[in-house]
């Protein structure tokens, strides 16, 4: 893309300078310099080169000509420009192209960026994950909030009681419903779901609440806190999670396990916020579909490094098998049926995909090479195996196919 855009600035008459990974370190202070300094130099063109280090309050417009699958990498490239210190506002413009899968990104980077929020609220969410710090926080978030219910008893507090005397009980922690009715009493309108976000069999001290509100959570976390500490009283107050609607959407789109969970744990649900998953056939459509998926992407790794160390012959099953479970899995989605590696019949996939919009002509044509490829040979007289450039572009094709059905089942989620 930035060679794309370099003739039409040359055609402007604009001054500019470019960083790619290709630039040496040691030349890259001096582009930075010239572009603060040259009034001639008024475009910075960059690659993702740059990482975090790159201060460019020079800047006020920021122009993505394409965007990155990672929220993060897209919050990085704009926090180049928008920088403490940064006098002026820094308008973003990102150039999509209509009808293709830059599209469906933005519905991605959305559902991504309303987890990362909906997880640590608006004033937490990160801008970037690292798995030693941040992302493990992250996952561990995750975990209270999926984990499965186990069977644990309630430990029993042991005291010192005199004699011929019972050891004190302590009192049942109050009813969540409770709780839920004064959040709806006290912020009518805003309060879509209370929840519990923990398993019920653990001890009081461990458990997790889960408040759904219709807009701006950060402003309401400081009351509702209070509240949950009053309603409480003297039992250990349980943590509280704390989200927006479409963060709650995105991470039931993202997770699928939430809402599978015992009745008694929900205390209340908006008649605005309708249950997630009612209609049992299309949840079992989605989760069949989500795992034959999953299925095709590790057999598709499978086929990449056996490739890659250069056994083409051997790569040839594993591709193939990843080609019939991401057709099938995208199958799943629209009809009922069993997802397997075996490849479904081509006028299946003409009617049921192709025709209906869900497989692109272009891709469908492509994975129709793929299929004939990859057939397995019978007898004596059997072809060499295609050459490593060619299984490659049938490696290509059939990541492209698993995203758009990764894609297609994070829609019908959504």
């Amino acid at each position: 893309m930035l060679a794309l855009a370099e003739p039409g600035l040359r055609r402007m008459g604009l001054g500019y300078v470019k960083l790619t990974g290709a630039v040496p370190s040691s030349q890259r202070a001096r582009l930075i310099e010239q572009f603060f300094e040259d009034d001639a130099c008024r475009i910075f063109l960059s690659t993702d080169a740059g990482g975090v280090g790159l201060n460019l309050q020079a800047a006020s417009l920021v122009v993505n000509l394409d965007l990155p699958w990672n929220p993060a990498v897209l919050e990085q490239r704009i926090s180049r420009a928008h920088r403490h210190g940064q006098p002026r506002t820094v308008n973003v413009v990102n150039l999509i192209a209509r009808d293709t899968i830059e599209e469906r990104m933005l519905d991605t980077l959305a559902a991504k960026r309303h987890l990362f929020e909906g997880v640590f609220g608006t004033e937490e969410a990160p801008a970037a994950i690292s798995f030693r710090d941040t992302g493990q926080q992250l996952l561990r978030r995750l975990a209270d909030l999926l984990a499965p219910s186990k069977e644990q008893p309630e430990p029993a507090e042991v005291t010192e009681a005199a004699e011929g005397q019972a050891p004190p009980i302590a009192p049942p922690a109050p009813p969540l419903r409770l709780f839920a009715e004064a959040l709806v009493s006290r912020f009518p309108g805003r309060i879509l779901l209370v929840r519990r976000a923990s398993p019920i069999r653990v001890p009081v001290a461990d458990r997790q609440v889960l408040v759904v509100v219709d807009r701006e959570p950060a402003d309401l976390r400081p009351p509702i806190e209070a509240l949950l500490r009053e309603h409480f009283g003297e039992q250990a107050v349980p943590g509280l999670h704390l989200m927006e609607r479409e963060g709650y959407r995105a991470l039931l789109a993202l997770s699928g396990e939430l809402e599978r969970r015992e009745e008694d744990e929900e205390a209340y649900r908006a008649p605005a916020l309708p249950a997630a998953f009612g209609d049992d056939e299309r949840e079992r459509r989605i989760r069949r579909a989500r795992e034959a998926l999953e299925h095709a992407a590790k057999r598709l790794r499978f086929a990449e490094v056996v490739l890659a160390g250069g056994f083409p012959e051997e790569a040839l099953r594993p591709l193939r098998e990843a080609l019939g479970w991401g057709l099938t899995g995208g199958l799943a989605l629209v009809k009922d049926r069993e997802p397997g590696p075996e490849l479904p019949a081509p006028r299946e996939v003409e009617s049921a995909m192709v025709a209906t919009g869900r497989l692109p002509e272009e891709l469908a044509v492509r994975l129709s090479r793929a299929r004939e490829l990859t057939e397995p040979q019978e007898g004596d007289a059997q072809s060499p195996p295609p050459s490593a450039k060619t299984l490659a572009t049938l490696v290509a094709a059939v990541r492209e196919l698993i995203e758009a059905g990764q894609q297609h089942v994070m829609a019908e989620r959504l």
